[in-house]
């Protein structure tokens, strides 16, 4: 679908997004990787720590497309964008009051559905601002710069708790969630001062009219059931990662640390130097081919027997996410018009939230009973391994997913490590 009522507004990202991009980033990169891993260290079990996945996945997506549709209602983006970011870090400075695992989850549930507010709205904002026809390059640009934000502030993270705050647990937390706290407050006001233009024709649709029309785009249906399906199979293995890491081997916080930077890094450079590959073979293309690599990374922590190979997982996954992630956001801004697109990107992302929320808990749920005929260890891995098919059968499910409308795919699949052929269209 065609950007026609806003193209005069797509002058392209400017520095002062992407310093906001990199500080949000930063902040995220302080916290979020050790989310789990507080829980574990929280004594959480099997069964808790599918609930915190599951509400780390849940909550950011309850009022998504709520927080979308206003959005798109109103025509404006970054109003959304501080709401979400103040009072969404200030709340990460209370994980350090939960005592047990089921109270964190309560308050990292509060802190996800308020931060959410932010989410669709700055989807639709970078998606305002780039041209169609450039946006695989700028959308790879982008998320490269928001995964080094991510990887420099983890890098401070694991260091400072590993090096210098070892001998306290709270004082490791209180370094890392403050921190985090703080510099997303700084995002939210930098995130204000950005310049908007107003959309030139807002929906003036309701809540219940607009996500009918978005259900009955033959496009964005399809690529919501697969994407469903898929983060449902992704997530079986989640709530065990940590548990691989912390208690099979008794990683310290600088290796947890390096093995998220790994994965920021191998994602960061993807998608600036190969994000171009979106626009040049087709978003489907792309999309279809990387979903194959996701299945061995459970298996690395199957076999794992020491972060050296979680390690090399986290490398090779990190560059088939870094593809894939940029293909399908590209895949939506192509199917949407700007005037909708917080509702389609809200909607996109409950769906994903809800899924790999499920998933999450059936993962927990099913190695908490095998422990009762198997020890901790093989049910857990038992997990991985159900979760190694599932994410076969859903990477083989993309073949039904159609190119986006409009693009030209002339390339052989035969021909994709060698330069491109065709033109990008324009």
């Amino acid at each position: 679908m065609s950007d026609s009522k806003c193209s005069n507004n797509n002058r392209g990202l400017t520095s002062r997004i992407y310093i906001t991009a990199f500080l949000g980033a930063f902040s995220t990169g302080l916290y979020q990787p050790f989310i789990n891993i507080y829980a574990v260290e929280l004594s959480a079990t099997y069964n808790e720590l599918g609930i915190i996945t599951s509400v780390g996945n849940a909550a950011p997506t309850i009022f998504q497309p709520i927080w979308g549709h206003l959005s798109d209602k109103m025509g404006r983006r970054l109003v959304f964008v501080f709401i979400g970011y103040f009072l969404g870090s200030i709340l990460i400075a209370f994980f350090l009051l939960a005592e047990n695992p089921l109270l964190y989850a309560m308050i990292l549930g509060i802190q996800s559905i308020i931060f959410s507010a932010s989410i669709p709205a700055w989807s639709a904002f970078v998606g305002d601002q780039i041209p169609e026809e450039k946006r695989g390059k700028g959308l790879g640009i982008l998320n490269g710069i928001t995964f080094g934000g991510r990887v420099s502030a983890t890098m401070i993270a694991g260091i400072l708790m590993t090096c210098f705050l070892y001998e306290s647990l709270y004082e490791q937390y209180l370094v890392a969630f403050i921190g985090a706290a703080l510099t997303g407050v700084i995002t939210s006001f930098l995130a204000i001062t950005l310049k908007e233009v107003p959309l030139n024709s807002p929906t003036g649709r309701s809540f219940s009219t607009s996500l009918t029309v978005a259900l009955n785009n033959g496009y964005f249906k399809t690529i919501l059931i697969l994407e469903g399906y898929w983060m449902f199979a992704m997530s079986l293995s989640w709530p065990y990662f940590a548990v691989v890491m912390v208690n099979k081997l008794q990683a310290t916080k600088l290796e947890i640390a390096i093995a998220s930077i790994l994965f920021g890094i191998s994602f960061s450079l993807t998608q600036m130097f190969l994000g171009n590959l979106i626009d040049v073979y087709g978003r489907r293309r792309i999309i279809f081919y990387t979903k194959f690599i996701f299945p061995v990374y459970p298996i690395f922590y199957v076999l794992a027997e020491s972060m050296i190979h979680i390690y090399i997982a986290n490398v090779i996954v990190g560059m088939a996410n870094a593809l894939t992630t940029t293909g399908v956001s590209a895949y939506i801004l192509d199917i949407t018009g700007s005037e909708e697109r917080g509702t389609y990107f809200a909607i996109y992302n409950t769906l994903i939230g809800a899924t790999s929320a499920i998933g999450s808990v059936i993962g927990g749920f099913l190695g908490w009973l095998l422990e009762a005929y198997l020890p901790s260890i093989e049910a857990m891995n038992a997990v991985l391994i159900f979760s190694f098919f599932n994410r076969i059968v859903a990477a083989f499910l993309y073949k039904f997913l159609k190119e986006s409308p409009g693009f030209p795919i002339e390339v052989s699949v035969k021909q994709l490590p060698g330069p491109p052929t065709i033109n990008t269209p324009k």
